[in-house]
């Protein structure tokens, strides 16, 4: 593995957490954050919403412990390159 692909993963690796970042997006959007919870609804609120979100799944990985850190790694790679 070149040193490229260990420091930032595989896209095969990332893709694996797709799915995860896109129900992490999907839960960012929903119009309860920008209603109820009364978000800005501008590109830097639902930034802020989709980084919150983000942090509560890593929070929870990190909580695993060294099993999913690779998971975090990925999930965060994602949130990067999405932003």
């Amino acid at each position: 593995m070149g040193l490229f692909a260990r420091l930032f993963g595989e896209p095969r690796e990332r893709e694996r957490l797709l799915p995860l970042y896109r129900a992490i997006v999907a839960r960012a959007r929903l119009p309860f954050w920008y209603r109820e919870g009364r978000v800005p609804d501008t590109v830097n609120g639902r930034f802020d919403m989709l980084a919150a979100m983000t942090a509560l799944v890593l929070l929870r990985l990190e909580r695993e412990g060294e099993a999913t850190h690779q998971d975090a790694v990925l999930l965060t790679e994602l949130f990067v390159d999405d932003m």
